[in-house]
């Protein structure tokens, strides 16, 4: 799928991409609170996902690498 997904160069144009599919799921599951609702907690759930598989390692490997702020 991603590879037929232009992803955009910018964090604005991921944004719209990120809006775009939500907003045809929610026009796929019809308009309603429940799916305007679900929508937006799957965006935030991705973003969680993205903090703790990816941010979260990154941090991590830094923080060996460099020592911590502390």
């Amino acid at each position: 799928m991603l590879k037929k997904i232009a992803l955009g160069r910018s964090k604005g144009e991921m944004v719209y991409l990120f809006y775009r599919m939500g907003l045809a799921w929610i026009r796929q599951q019809g308009q309603s609170f429940d799916s305007i609702s679900a929508a937006k907690a799957a965006l935030r759930d991705t973003a969680d996902e993205i903090h703790d598989r990816v941010l979260r390692k990154h941090e991590d490997k830094k923080i060996v690498e460099n020592g911590d702020v502390l």
